[in-house]
């Protein structure tokens, strides 16, 4: 279980150590194009890739696919990792993401990714965090009240 108050699962670091901007682990998701976001009735694992396209990995939720349980911790100097869209050769998305480190990570050590202000501004999801990780995250997010939208798109 994460370290984090309220929080899911967790991802640690649990077969080897990893350096600064070594891949980690992935994502695997659905890509769908941001226009059909309203559609998409729960919105806790979405990662969004550009004006376009997003993916959400809700119905990937399984104990293989970890990059789809790192937490967001609200803490700049908290990140360890980050991620990055990945993409053919043509330019089209593939409906994985890549989580990189953000630094050196050693065996334990439980991974935390900036989720984004888009993610949280979505009240769907704020509302699932505990009030004092409200707080954190309005903070660390500079979120203010007429920031929330019902629908993203």
């Amino acid at each position: 279980m994460s370290h984090l108050e309220g929080a899911g699962y967790g991802t640690f670091v649990t077969v080897a150590t990893y350096k600064a901007d070594e891949h980690v682990t992935l994502m695997k998701a659905d890509l769908f194009p941001i226009k059909d976001l309203k559609k998409t009735s729960y919105r806790s694992y979405c990662v969004f890739l550009d004006a376009k396209f997003y993916l959400d990995a809700a119905e990937m939720i399984n104990d293989d696919n970890h990059g789809a349980q790192i937490n967001d911790c609200f803490d700049k100097a908290g990140y360890n990792t980050y991620g990055e869209g990945l993409k053919m050769d043509d330019g089209t998305w593939v409906p994985l993401y890549q989580i990189i480190a953000a630094r050196d990570l050693k065996l334990g050590e439980e991974l935390y990714l900036e989720y984004g202000k888009l993610f949280w501004c979505y009240r769907g999801n704020f509302k699932n965090l505990t009030p004092n990780q409200q707080l954190k995250c309005r903070a660390h997010y500079n979120i203010r009240d007429e920031d929330f939208v019902d629908e993203l798109m």
